[in-house]
């Protein structure tokens, strides 16, 4: 199995509407194609931090790693049909918050950054169960974000437009 990708970045066309980065899981007969796509619209030089910590969750030792390990234990084809997000989505996330601390030689800078991004992925599942169970429309979701300083117009509206589009995805 290749271990070899490449990086392709997102149309412009497209890039308001998709996630920072995303890893393209390889067709069931080409395991060995490898592809990252970066969106542009998420990437400026003042937050390089972020870009290496998206790259760790979908490159190495991110997703990318996970899906060529896969493929190296030659699974019955039945098993890449089936898709665990919880599991694919804990790895990847687990080794990002790793990514702080390979990045920044300061523990407790790299500590904040961590809890930083455990605190918006909880505030995001807690929209989606807002959202998608309880309900919650727009009104609802900037009164829960206001707790915490959050409620402008841009966090709600793209919040609220990711949970409704990919419903649970934030809970994986």
């Amino acid at each position: 199995v290749s271990t070899e990708f490449k990086i392709k970045y997102v149309h412009e066309s497209l890039e308001e509407n998709l996630s920072p980065a995303f890893y393209m899981v390889p067709a069931i007969d080409a395991k060995d194609s490898n592809t990252i796509y970066i969106n542009n619209y998420y990437t400026n030089s003042t937050d390089a931090m972020s870009l290496f910590a998206t790259l760790a969750h979908e490159g190495y030792p991110g997703h990318l790693y996970e899906s060529t390990w896969f493929n190296s234990t030659d699974p019955h084809p039945i098993r890449k049909l089936l898709n665990y997000s919880g599991y694919s989505e804990g790895w990847a996330t687990y080794v990002e918050m790793k990514s702080f601390f390979w990045a920044i030689d300061d523990p407790t800078v790299a500590q904040a950054l961590e809890a930083n991004q455990d605190f918006s992925l909880g505030v995001c599942a807690r929209v989606d169960m807002g959202v998608n169970y309880e309900g919650w429309d727009r009104e609802d979701t900037r009164e829960f974000l206001d707790q915490y300083g959050m409620g402008t117009d841009e966090t709600v509206d793209w919040i609220f437009e990711a949970v409704v589009a990919e419903p649970a995805n934030y809970l994986s």
